[in-house]
């Protein structure tokens, strides 16, 4: 879906990248919004999963060194 945060392996290197399908589609850097990893070949990245539950609100790209439990 876009704007999912999935697992990634890309060129052997496991990252967490955004989906996005608009306005063009790729994995978006979660530190640079809108700078986009795009890939010539099937073999670039290959997706292991989808980040569904996180600590932290993911959308303000802040990190809660305290989060309340």
């Amino acid at each position: 879906m876009d704007g999912s945060v999935i697992v990634a392996a890309i060129y052997g290197e496991f990252k967490l990248r955004r989906f996005k399908t608009y306005p063009v589609c790729g994995l978006e850097l979660l530190h640079y919004p809108r700078k986009f990893e795009r890939f010539k070949d099937e073999k670039g990245a290959v997706v292991f999963g989808v980040a569904t539950y996180v600590l932290n609100d993911m959308r303000s790209g802040e990190f809660d060194e305290n989060p309340v439990l």
